[in-house]
C-alpha cells in the first residue's frame, strides 16, 4: 500500500512525464526474439570496462554498438554517443529517465528500430529510451561516454546468461543453463522488472541480518544497503565509516563504506566484504548485490529457471578492493582518465588535484595503457603514486591500508 501510495502521489506531481516512463517500460512486452542457427549457446564479442560487461550488438544493419548488461535496469537504452546520433533516430515521446544521484533527471525520448541483432539472436521492432547522457549530471565530460548503451531486462528476460569476468566472456543461451555440484545455486525472486536473492548480513559483535538485495550487474560494487534498512533494525555499524561518493542519471550521491565481518549467499561465506551504505527512507530501495562481487565467479543468471549460480574460480580466494587513494576516476575515449570526485580524509585532498583534472600517467605508466580494473588494483594497493596530469604538475601519493576497512 505504502509504494501504491507513493506512485498515486508521483502521478499527482510528474502527469505525464512518469506515465511515459511506466509506458516505457512495457514497451518491448511483445516482443519475439528470433534465435538463428543450431547452436544453443553464444559468446558474444565482449569487453569488460572494469568489472561491469559489456557486448557488441547491432542496430538496424550498423554493427559495433557496444552496449552494457544491466540486470538492475528495467528497459533498454541508447545514449547520445557520437555513433548514436548518427543514426538520426525518430523521436516518440518524452522521457524523464531518474537514476541514482541527488541531482536533477535526464530528459531523453523513446524510439523504436527495425531490427536489434545479438549474437545470434534478431529482435524485430525494439524500443530504446534514447538518453542525453552528455548533458546529464552522470558525466563531466562526453570524453567519458565509452560505451553506446545499455541492454535492460526488456531483453535480458529472454535468455540465460553466463558472465566470466576472467576469461571476459558473456555467453548468451536459449535452454536453462547446466548447473554442476559445486555451484551455489539461488532461486531469484522478480518484482518491478527486476531480480532478487536473499544474503544475510553479519555484522560481527552477534549481529545478523536478512536482506533481499537486487541482483545488478550495472553497479559496479560489491554490495549497496540502504540507510532506512540499518536505523529499523537498530544495527551497529563496525567503525570506521568512509566518506564517498558516486555518479548515475541524476549525478552525484555522497554515502559511506565500511567492511562488513561476512557475508552469506547460500552456502557462500564471504569475509570483510566492502558495504556502500546509501541514504533511503524506504528500506527496500537501493539494497543491490553488484560486479565487483560477481567477478569473482563464473555467474549465471538464467531467466528461463529463475536461477543465478556462483561457480568459484579455481585456487582464487575472495577479497575486496579498498581504494585507498580517495579518487573517483573515468576512463575517457582517449585511454586518459577524469577525476570526478576527491573524498574526504584521503591523502588526494591535501594534493594540487581538483575535479576535472585529467590524469595521463600514473607511475610512468601512460593511462592508455592502463585498464579501468588495473586503476582498480592500483587504488587499492599500498605504496607510493604518481599522477601526471594534463596542464599541470605531475603529484606524489602515498596510499596506506586504513584499519577496519581494507584490512581487519
Amino acid at each position: 500500500m505504502k509504494k501504491m501510495l507513493a506512485i498515486i502521489f508521483l502521478l499527482q506531481l510528474s502527469g505525464c512525464s512518469l506515465i511515459n516512463v511506466m509506458k516505457m517500460r512495457s514497451e518491448n512486452d511483445s516482443i519475439q526474439p528470433v534465435w538463428e542457427g543450431e547452436q544453443q549457446q553464444y559468446v558474444l564479442d565482449t569487453t569488460y570496462i572494469g568489472v561491469k560487461p559489456h557486448v557488441m550488438i547491432s542496430i538496424d544493419g550498423q554493427t559495433n554498438f557496444l552496449m552494457h548488461i544491466d540486470t538492475g535496469l528495467s528497459f533498454s537504452m541508447l545514449f547520445d554517443t557520437e555513433k548514436v546520433r548518427n543514426m538520426a533516430f525518430e523521436r516518440d515521446y518524452e522521457l524523464p529517465i531518474f537514476g541514482w544521484g541527488n541531482e536533477e533527471s535526464s530528459v531523453g525520448y523513446k524510439t523504436e528500430v527495425a531490427e536489434v541483432n545479438v549474437g545470434p539472436v534478431r529482435v524485430p521492432s525494439f524500443s530504446f529510451a534514447v538518453v542525453p547522457v552528455s548533458q546529464s549530471q552522470y558525466f563531466l565530460s562526453d570524453k567519458e561516454m565509452i560505451f553506446d548503451g545499455v541492454l535492460g531486462n526488456d531483453f535480458l528476460k529472454h535468455f540465460a546468461w553466463i558472465f566470466d569476468y576472467q576469461a571476459e566472456q558473456v555467453t548468451i543461451s536459449n535452454v536453462p543453463l547446466a548447473q554442476g555440484p559445486e555451484s551455489t545455486i539461488l532461486r531469484f525472486e522478480t518484482g518491478s522488472r527486476k531480480i532478487s536473492i536473499p544474503v544475510t548480513l553479519d555484522f560481527g559483535d552477534e549481529q545478523q541480518s536478512d536482506i533481499d538485495v537486487k541482483i545488478d550487474t550495472g553497479s559496479r560494487h560489491y554490495l549497496k544497503i540502504n540507510t532506512a534498512y540499518v536505523e529499523n533494525r537498530e544495527i551497529r555499524l563496525p567503525a570506521p565509516m568512509i566518506n564517498a561518493a558516486d555518479f548515475g542519471l541524476s549525478g552525484k550521491a555522497n554515502h559511506q563504506r565500511f567492511r562488513l565481518d561476512k557475508l552469506h549467499i547460500g552456502g557462500l561465506e564471504l569475509n570483510g566484504v566492502k558495504i556502500n551504505l546509501i541514504y533511503a527512507e524506504d528500506e527496500d530501495d537501493l539494497n543491490v548485490i553488484g560486479s565487483a562481487l560477481f567477478a569473482h565467479y563464473i555467474v549465471g543468471i538464467d531467466y528461463l529457471e529463475q536461477t543465478i549460480s556462483l561457480h568459484s574460480y579455481p585456487n582464487h580466494t575472495f577479497s575486496s578492493r579498498f581504494n585507498l587513494s580517495g579518487l573517483e576516476l573515468r576512463e575517457q575515449i582517449d585511454g586518459s582518465f577524469i577525476v570526478r570526485s576527491i573524498a574526504e580524509g584521503f591523502p588526494a585532498e591535501s594534493l594540487q588535484i581538483e575535479v576535472g583534472d585529467v590524469i595521463e600517467s600514473m607511475n610512468s605508466v601512460p593511462t592508455n595503457e592502463i585498464s579501468t580494473s588495473n586503476w582498480l588494483d592500483i587504488a587499492s594497493t599500498p605504496g607510493e603514486l604518481t599522477f601526471c596530469m594534463r596542464g599541470k604538475n605531475c603529484v606524489d601519493i602515498s596510499l596506506e591500508n586504513i584499519p577496519g576497512y581494507s584490512i581487519p
